[in-house]
């Protein structure tokens, strides 16, 4: 739980920074300078995320790493997309070793004009993770703390 409140941080200060992009409204593909931007904030908090419930599995070593981020515009709705894969394992020193891993896929569209979110979907390629996300309504979490950041921000 306390994972997914961290990407749901990550995910609002990323539609923050790309509000805030001087290159907001110019592209409809993935902006390369917003990507990249976003990339950099980005990135550190999502490696940094703890293992959370897994670590009383012994799962406690986590091997986190941001895909991709593609921000883009089409003037008045702003879209970014961020793919991380996240990993729990054992340390190699267990006797028996193990892990879980999901590809997490976070996708948000805003409008500029009134800050508010059109649309947020959060998914994970594989079934447990699919589970996990529904079973704490991730969706709905994410779309009341991203419209609280961005009612503050605007």
């Amino acid at each position: 739980m306390k994972q997914i409140k961290i990407l749901l941080s990550v995910l609002g200060l990323a539609l923050l920074a790309v509000a805030a992009s001087p290159s907001a409204g110019k592209a409809q593909t993935c902006d390369e300078l917003a990507s990249r931007l976003i990339t950099k904030a980005v990135r550190p908090p999502i490696e940094a995320l703890d293992c959370s419930a897994l670590t009383r599995a012994g799962l406690d070593r986590p091997d986190h790493h941001l895909r991709s981020i593609c921000y883009s515009s089409t003037g008045p709705q702003s879209t970014i997309e961020i793919v991380a894969d996240l990993t729990c394992r054992t340390s190699d020193a267990a006797l028996i070793r193990a892990s879980v891993s999901d590809r997490l896929t976070a996708k948000a569209t805003v409008t500029g004009s009134n800050c508010k979110i059109e649309h947020i979907d959060i998914n994970a390629a594989g079934d447990l993770g699919s589970g996990l996300l529904r079973a704490f309504d991730v969706n709905g979490m994410a779309r009341r703390s991203l419209q609280e950041a961005l009612d503050k921000a605007c």
